[in-house]
């Protein structure tokens, strides 16, 4: 976003509401810490990139779902993300966990 864009944006905020400055915030808190979540998973995956079905380390990008990367095995051929096999792996609601997730649960 440019500055000029902003500067309208943040005037723009000034002359809201309270009750749309709440929500206005509670939606900017939403992203913010939905996508916090996603940077903390991909980063503990980043750590020990392996194959969640066979262990292999041979894997390829292959696409995102649900802000998260998404990959394919090279040796037994099946995709998978950051997630899967893990406590989280159908987690619907990213934005409702805390930041600070655990280690045991990546």
């Amino acid at each position: 976003m440019e500055t000029q864009q902003f500067s309208k944006l943040s005037t723009s905020i000034e002359q809201l509401t309270f009750a749309q400055k709440k929500r206005l915030l509670n939606s900017l808190k939403k992203n913010i810490c939905a996508s916090e979540n996603i940077e903390i998973i991909e980063e503990a995956f980043e750590k020990s990139q392996c194959c969640p079905h066979c262990s292999s380390e041979k894997l390829q990008r292959w696409g995102t779902a649900s802000d998260l990367q998404r990959y394919r095995c090279k040796s037994c051929k099946k995709t998978f993300n950051a997630l899967t096999k893990s406590p989280l792996a159908r987690l619907r609601h990213k934005d409702k966990v805390s930041a600070k997730l655990p280690a045991y649960l990546l």
